[in-house]
């Protein structure tokens, strides 16, 4: 048995695929891109190696999208598939006459690989499966699974204030199509919780999400998250020690207690003040609380080596530019900048410009 690996080499909502040369053993025929394991390599390091000498590009190489087992006339082989997104170059035609960019609806016009006939109906299996949908709870947690529950990637999705678990949805319709579950909870006060009060803060939320965290090891063998606003601060808070394999963040809080005293300043309260009266309720519908303020302190993110994307909008009034670029600079993140994009992303062409860098996620 051989090992082969083959790149799933993502742009939006379309992959890429080669066809070979009419000189080679199944010429003319549409693959993906890849090849042989070498001696002593691994997968992932063979994979990029082939898209290089293959395309002349550079790829990222993330989760396995399937495996197949085929037996070829000549040749038996174990093929490992994995999603990718170029890092560098633009596809070249090197080893193939033939490369082109298709959805999964318009793969049925090519004629492919015998061995890829079960990818390409894990393709169009996985294009629909974010409207497949699982409801259940975890603990007293409720909760939503997007997807068809048999993957071995998973994404948790956390929400932020006045969001619920459902939101998940338009979430893995761009990401399921990578053979991903979205897993969406409601957190404390949100959702199908609206009735509780006095529980949407760290003390509540951070065990709760390690409880989660939890069950999803249990379920799959491989965590990404996708969190937006306050709902990515708890889970900095909670997960920092986790093996998370990737994080996308949607306009994050990154740094509350400059946010709180921002918010004592607006209301002329001093912390001699908070600190004595423990609770003030705030004009604008917040209540200040010295106990929360001695928690994100003390918690304050030190540690985050989990490969982490921020989308931000320079109309953010929640946390600063100079803040999420100091976040990036100490942690490693990679940001992306909306011109104009708001806190909330909800008008069509900031949900737009959301869809596409989830897609490029």
């Amino acid at each position: 048995m051989v090992e082969v690996v083959a790149a799933l080499i993502w742009d939006g909502d379309k992959f890429l695929i080669c066809r070979r040369p009419e000189s080679k053993t199944r010429g003319l025929l549409w693959e993906f891109a890849g090849g042989k394991v070498e001696s002593g390599e691994t997968k992932r390091a063979a994979l990029v190696r082939e898209c290089r000498e293959e395309l002349d590009i550079t790829v990222s190489v993330e989760n396995v999208f399937t495996e197949v087992v085929h037996k070829y006339p000549d040749i038996d082989i174990h093929l490992t598939l994995f999603n990718c997104k170029i890092q560098e170059g633009t596809p070249k035609l090197i080893e193939h006459c033939e490369i082109r960019w298709i959805s999964a609806a318009e793969t049925e016009l090519y004629e492919f690989c015998p061995a890829d006939k079960v990818i390409l109906q894990k393709l169009k299996e996985a294009e629909a499966a974010y409207e497949t949908e699982e409801r259940f709870s975890i603990s007293h947690v409720p909760a939503v699974l997007y997807g068809s529950g048999n993957n071995r990637a998973v994404y948790l999705f956390v929400h932020g204030k006045c969001g619920c678990k459902e939101e998940a949805k338009a979430f893995a319709r761009n990401v399921c199509r990578k053979g991903y579950d979205v897993l969406g909870i409601d957190l404390a006060e949100h959702g199908e919780r609206k009735q509780e009060s006095g529980m949407f803060d760290p003390f509540h939320i951070v065990p709760e999400l390690l409880t989660v965290m939890e069950y999803i090891k249990q379920r799959w063998a491989h965590v990404s998250l996708r969190a937006n606003s306050i709902g990515a601060m708890f889970c900095m808070m909670a997960f920092a020690n986790e093996r998370i394999e990737k994080c996308l963040f949607v306009s994050p809080l990154l740094d509350m207690e400059k946010l709180i005293m921002g918010m004592m300043q607006a209301e002329n309260v001093s912390e001699e003040r908070l600190e004595r009266e423990k609770l003030i309720p705030t004009h604008f519908g917040e209540t200040l609380s010295w106990e929360y303020l001695l928690y994100v302190r003390a918690n304050k993110t030190k540690r985050w080596s989990i490969p982490t994307e921020i989308l931000y909008g320079t109309l953010d009034n929640m946390t600063d530019m100079t803040t999420v670029e100091e976040f990036c600079n100490t942690f490693g993140a990679k940001l992306s900048v909306m011109q104009d994009g708001e806190h909330w992303f909800h008008t069509p062409e900031q949900l737009e410009f959301l869809k596409k860098w989830e897609l490029g996620g």
